[in-house]
């Protein structure tokens, strides 16, 4: 249940962002049909979508950072020859 947090939390902040954007189209949608002001329609189609890409990237980020930890992690176990310092140096220059 709790193995690939990272991944998921990434699909998560994906679904989230589809479903602001979707969920913002439709807001535009309604406020066309109440005969609203266009400013009001496009306020709510760039709400949603502004709104869904900033909560969506920072879960993102959360779990992008959470995935490389756990990489950092399986690296340090595997590599239990060398010093942990090594092996976090050897895979930030890219050489792990």
């Amino acid at each position: 249940m709790f193995k690939n947090a990272g991944k998921r939390l990434m699909g998560l902040a994906k679904f989230i962002f589809w479903l602001t954007v979707i969920l913002g189209l439709i807001l535009g949608f309604i406020f066309s049909l109440a005969k609203s002001e266009e400013i009001f329609i496009l306020v709510g189609i760039i709400a949603g979508v502004l709104f869904g890409w900033i909560s969506s990237l920072l879960l993102y980020a959360f779990g992008e950072l959470c995935e490389e930890v756990r990489l950092l992690a399986e690296l340090e176990e595997n590599d239990s020859d060398s010093k942990p310092a090594t092996a976090v140096t050897n895979v930030v220059n890219g050489n792990g």
